[in-house]
């Protein structure tokens, strides 16, 4: 179990002036509900929280609030990216107990080098609830030996004890296409992003000069 200390303090101003100022100081404009805690929004640093979710969005974190006790055990709910930046403009924590489970996602990835074929990963979260102890870092699928057609399913998975999942067990996770299957995903692919700049270069209403 990942856990991650992290300091924040009660934002007072809530207007849009003072969240750009927030922004601008490097701290992040926040907000924590719970049981307990209630509904408080924060200001957290930018860089101190980009820290703690690299561990994943997963991770424990020990939220002390100045002025308003703590630490409280929470976890990331929510968080919004600006689009140009990339960075984080704010974040939505939710209060947790180490002794209730709860539902969350967790990533998927491969490992490995597939015997034929190109793995393609179909599904890459599943959907879980356990307790915040038992959350796993990540689910990995090991395509060595693989061949073109074949496929894992949620149900082929190896899940630790204490954790169900909510997903479908019939859902396909990983695939492993022929390479005709890849040249034909390839060019679908590409096609999709050439419709989107021809859209993006069109003149609205059609008729402006």
């Amino acid at each position: 179990m990942t856990e991650y200390n992290l300091e924040a303090s009660i934002r007072e101003n809530m207007t849009k002036s003072h969240r750009k100022d927030l922004l601008s100081r490097g701290m992040v404009p926040a907000i924590i509900n719970g049981k307990t805690v209630g509904s408080l929004p924060l200001e957290v640093s930018g860089k101190e929280l980009s820290a703690a979710v690299r561990s994943g969005r997963n991770t424990i974190i020990n939220l002390a609030v100045s002025g308003n006790g703590g630490p409280y055990k929470v976890m990331v709910r929510e968080l919004q990216f600006d689009p140009l930046k990339k960075g984080i403009i704010h974040a939505d924590f939710q209060q947790i107990s180490l002794l209730d489970k709860i539902h969350t996602a967790v990533p998927v990835n491969i490992s490995g080098e597939a015997a034929g074929g190109m793995p393609q990963l179909v599904l890459r979260q599943l959907e879980i609830t356990c307790l915040p102890a038992d959350i796993p870092s990540q689910f990995t699928v090991d395509v060595s030996g693989m061949k073109a057609g074949d496929s894992v399913a949620v149900h082929d998975l190896a899940v630790p004890e204490g954790v169900s999942v909510v997903t479908d067990p019939g859902t396909t996770v990983v695939t492993v296409l022929s390479q005709k299957e890849e040249a034909v995903e390839k060019a679908a692919g590409e096609a999709g992003e050439a419709g989107e700049d021809e859209k993006e270069n069109a003149p609205e209403n059609g008729n402006r000069k």
